[in-house]
């Protein structure tokens, strides 16, 4: 399980619940960030992101309940060098989490 949550192509299947945290509307590492959707199972966590297919309202509306989430992992895009971001110990741009874009959707 650990190659197929790493892996940058390829859809993963995974139940728990949804969790959404509406994003700061100020600069902050939280907005940097961009973790609005987190599904929580039993052995893993995986941050979740909109897709064509699943929309961000979909998302939303699924808050706080045990789903089943298809998805696509997506590489994070690096920092925009003429923007500011938040620095990490090594004096770096944090990096951003990979989220996986969700392209089916069902509550259990």
């Amino acid at each position: 399980p650990a190659a197929e949550e790493n892996a940058p192509t390829g859809t993963i299947t995974r139940e728990g619940v949804l969790e959404y945290q509406e994003l700061p509307r100020t600069k902050s590492v939280a907005a940097y960030m961009g973790v609005e959707f987190t599904l929580r199972g039993d052995d893993a966590e995986t941050v979740l992101a909109a897709s064509d297919n699943v929309s961000h309202e979909q998302l939303v509306a699924h808050d706080g309940k045990r789903v089943r989430v298809t998805c696509t992992p997506r590489e994070p895009q690096p920092p925009n060098p003429m923007e500011s971001a938040p620095m990490g110990p090594d004096g770096a741009p944090l990096q951003r989490p990979t989220k996986c874009a969700v392209t089916e959707l069902s509550a259990l």
